[in-house]
């Protein structure tokens, strides 16, 4: 995922990384929407968005990855962790851009790295008070010795289960909708 190769090949053939094939995939299912890209590192997966959103927000915590990101006029990066801390933050930039819809490779596992399942609980809760109405994620690839309770994406799907409900699949990766019904 932190490949310069990928940067590489972008800036020389256009081409985007496949491994982001998948959650893309589901992006007709947040169309039109405004989006949040989180943990977007060089933001190749913003970039791709930028394609078919009007606005695309970035958070990455690694100054090193957005020094290098992908610059457009309709993306936005902001430096940030998802922290405790920096939730209120967050709600800002969702309602200042008026985020609709957030997209998740392989981070949901790294947020409860930093602060469990009640950072997990109290993430999915600030995107749903915003009125982020679809997530998609795609989970880490199985490994037999995880050690992080969020190994798969069903385990992600689950976590986020509170406020979001699975409308579509493919592979690794999954949109939620919001429920109605908070």
């Amino acid at each position: 995922f932190d490949s310069d190769e990928h940067l590489e090949r972008y800036y020389g053939l256009g081409v985007y990384p496949k491994i982001h094939d998948d959650i893309y995939s589901l992006d007709r299912y947040v169309r039109d929407l405004n989006v949040l890209d989180v943990g977007c590192c060089y933001g190749l997966l913003s970039a791709r968005l930028a394609d078919t959103h009007k606005v695309v927000v970035g958070v990455e915590p690694s100054a090193r990855y957005l020094s290098k990101a992908i610059r457009r006029g309709n993306i936005h990066y902001m430096r940030m962790a998802i922290t405790e801390d920096t939730l209120p933050e967050l709600s800002k930039i969702l309602r200042e851009y008026n985020i609709q819809a957030a997209y998740m490779r392989r981070v949901i596992p790294e947020i409860w790295e930093t602060g469990g399942y009640a950072l997990v609980n109290g993430f999915i809760g600030t995107l749903a008070v915003n009125n982020v109405q679809r997530i998609v994620v795609e989970g880490r690839k199985t490994t037999r010795n995880h050690i992080n309770p969020l190994y798969k994406a069903e385990k992600e799907i689950e976590a986020c289960g509170k406020y979001y409900g699975v409308i579509a699949r493919f592979r690794n990766c999954a949109v939620l909708e919001i429920n109605n019904a908070r």
